[in-house]
């Protein structure tokens, strides 16, 4: 099965993963990645044949897009709390915050959603009829750590459903990451998983990685309507 994972930095621990295991046998991977929410500005998306517009694009022996049985669209702004960016999380940590309405931060969150790099990424993929082949993953949750953001659970329940509501509304199936990863509370991703990059806690590592990685093989073959062979569990 031919896989293409299009994304940003969050690409990374995916990548790496690839370097240990072997998963030949059922997935041909590709990667489409360039830093940030900035894949759409730096490649061509107007043909199958997807193109590198500079040198900030991070393309790996990309085949014709047609070519792809499965394509993730994976991070991109979706679910971020980068620095410098429209911010659900910083939204909720603002002393304002606890006085706005459910419908309005509804409303909010389905801008944040719909305006992102990650819906923007879809509608191109939508413009070339290849929707029905697309998952689309949100950025893990931010890892935790002492000073954590502190916000209402309910406010996060409230973003991960328009999320999903507003990806759904594209025709696509969306996918959210695995819960492995999270903390009890379901806010975080564990520290367990956090990349050895001291001050970096945006990003996974390669163990958080690999665990990605066999949820997107594993929902690929879904979408497919194949079935993976007992051996792929021990990988």
């Amino acid at each position: 099965m031919n896989i293409l994972i299009i994304g940003n930095s969050h690409v990374i621990a995916l990548e790496a993963v690839l370097k240990h295991i072997n998963i030949s046998d059922y997935a041909n991977l590709d990667f489409i990645a360039a830093a940030g929410g900035q894949v759409i500005e730096h490649y061509d998306f107007t043909s199958m044949t997807v193109k590198a517009k500079d040198k900030n694009a991070l393309a790996f022996d990309i085949k014709n897009l047609d070519e792809y049985d499965v394509i993730f669209v994976y991070g991109l702004r979706l679910r971020s709390w980068a620095d410098g960016t429209k911010n659900w999380l910083r939204l909720l940590t603002e002393a304002s915050a606890e006085y706005l309405s459910a419908a309005v931060k509804q409303q909010m969150f389905k801008d944040y959603v719909t305006d992102s790099a990650h819906c923007r990424a879809l509608q191109l993929l939508g413009k070339l009829n290849l929707l029905d082949r697309v998952i689309s993953v949100p950025s893990p949750l931010p890892i935790e750590r002492e000073s954590n953001f502190q916000f209402k659970n309910n406010d996060l329940r409230l973003y991960e459903s328009s999320m999903a509501k507003e990806i759904q509304k594209l025709g696509v199936k969306f996918l959210n990451t695995p819960s492995e990863l999270n903390c009890d509370n379901g806010i975080f991703t564990k520290r367990l998983y956090k990349t050895s990059r001291d001050d970096d806690f945006n990003h996974i590592d390669e163990v958080g990685g690999k665990i990605v990685l066999k949820l997107f093989v594993e929902n690929a073959y879904e979408l497919k309507g194949r079935d993976l062979d007992k051996k792929w569990s021990e990988l």
